[in-house]
């Protein structure tokens, strides 16, 4: 603690942009209570990390992150893991990490500072014929309800993200149930905002400078499909008027939810990105059908139709090998789809057997080893794909926002997971302006 007597804390979050929304509320109820940020886990008097268990390599991710905390950490400082891994594992994180001090789930951050009042203190620093740190008796609290929370624009958020852009969930949960998805017992079934509160969000981020805002949700198609009484299309007229909102981009689109009308709607509206995040996860119809997944054919159709009213859309995917039921065969029949396609971006993930979902029991499943040398084949073909892609733009103008002085993206790169625009010139961070593409290199483009 700081000779003024204020609190510091240190977070960390992992996995996808949905959690780090939530660390940015649990940032800015922290800051409401009088706690200080520090970007220093040594001097922090409470370190918070909120973590993914998504998959089994997320998991790992979460655990070793977990580990290497507990060692940089002061002897007196406060320990708290929250999010998904809390909501799977619960009280067995403390038998696996004895020096954690409260598990968090998934909807429950929302109570982080009354936790962290909670927690007992510890000694500063214990008599030498004291018991190691990971033996020392103290209080552990378990604080895991249902998941079935999602934050409203009342409550304080602290952007971690540039100020060129920030991400707005729009809804949390998900009720497609695909059969390899632990989703739903993590995070709770679908459930939206209303468009009424994420104008209110949305006009607060834009009056701090914000250009681009990021929609973003377990499936944004599906929005409204709980009876808010709000439509995507409808939220996005809305948004659509606040001025100085300069994009808007959608992420996470489930196929069996994008209909003619929101493709029309996208197309109508000149702030809302050309961008199509659709999650396909393979293109034979045995293996979808297994997962809960469309028809292959389906999902061709919304492409089609996607590029006959948007020629320059950028279309991003990603798929899963090693499914059980995924042979050899099947695996070709995946590579030459995607050759014929020709994704825009694409992300590939080996299969992740999750216990408590349908694909767990199923056989047929693949190697974890022949698993990652597919998903290595898909990333050959597409990385040629999408270098075309971006030398297709070399020559021409674009409007791109800038992320920092040295790099920001345009309308067909999302933060973090596709290519980016790359200046020869210093920018001014938050600026917004057309720029001509000189080169390309590799995924990015030289602007």
């Amino acid at each position: 603690m700081t000779k003024a007597g204020v609190k510091k804390a240190h977070f960390v979050s992992l996995g996808c942009a949905r959690n780090l929304v939530d660390s940015e509320i649990a940032a800015g109820l922290l800051g409401s209570g009088g706690w200080a940020l520090t970007a220093f886990p040594k001097e922090a008097d409470a370190v918070v990390i909120n973590t993914c268990a998504f998959t089994r390599e997320a998991r790992d991710e979460s655990n070793n992150e977990i580990e290497h905390l507990s060692k940089q950490i002061s002897r007196s400082a406060k320990f708290v893991v929250c999010g998904c891994l809390g909501q799977k594992e619960k009280a067995k994180l403390f038998k696996k990490f004895p020096r954690i001090d409260a598990v968090v789930g998934s909807s429950d951050y929302r109570h982080i500072d009354d936790i962290l009042k909670r927690i007992v203190s510890r000694h500063e620093k214990p008599p030498a014929h004291r018991a190691p740190l990971d033996t020392i008796r103290r209080e552990h609290l378990l604080c895991v309800g249902k998941p079935d929370f999602i934050a409203d624009s009342s409550f304080p958020r602290l952007l971690s993200t540039p100020a060129s852009y920030a991400y707005i969930k729009i809804a949390e949960g998900c009720s497609n149930h695909c059969s390899y998805c632990a989703i739903p017992a993590l995070r709770g079934e679908f459930r939206s905002r209303s468009i009424k509160d994420i104008l209110t969000e949305a006009e607060n981020v834009a009056a701090m400078g914000v250009k681009e805002l990021i929609l973003i949700a377990n499936d944004t198609a599906f929005y409204g499909g709980d009876a808010t009484g709000g439509k995507l299309g409808r939220l996005l007229e809305k948004l659509h008027v606040i001025k100085p909102v300069k994009r808007i981009r959608i992420l996470y689109m489930h196929p069996a939810h994008i209909g003619d009308s929101l493709i029309k709607k996208i197309a109508s509206l000149p702030k809302v990105a050309r961008y199509f995040d659709i999650p396909v996860q393979h293109t034979d119809d045995f293996i979808l059908k297994r997962m809960n997944r469309p028809a292959f054919r389906k999902t061709q159709r919304l492409i089609e139709n996607i590029r006959k009213y948007m020629p320059d859309a950028a279309v991003r995917s990603t798929f899963i090998t090693g499914f059980p039921g995924e042979t050899g065969k099947r695996f070709g029949n995946l590579a030459e789809n995607l050759k014929k396609i020709k994704f825009s971006w694409v992300g590939v993930f080996n299969y992740s057997p999750e216990k408590g979902t349908p694909s767990f029991k199923m056989g047929g499943r693949a190697s974890v080893a022949e698993a990652l040398r597919r998903a290595e084949k898909l990333m050959e073909i597409q990385q040629e794909i999408s270098f075309d892609f971006v030398r297709s733009f070399v020559g021409k103008k674009l409007e791109i926002i800038a992320d920092s002085s040295f790099k920001g993206r345009t309308y067909f790169q999302a933060p973090d997971v596709d290519g980016e625009v790359l200046f020869k010139e210093k920018q001014l961070p938050g600026s917004l302006k057309k720029m001509k593409i000189i080169s390309s290199k590799g995924y990015d483009l030289i602007a």
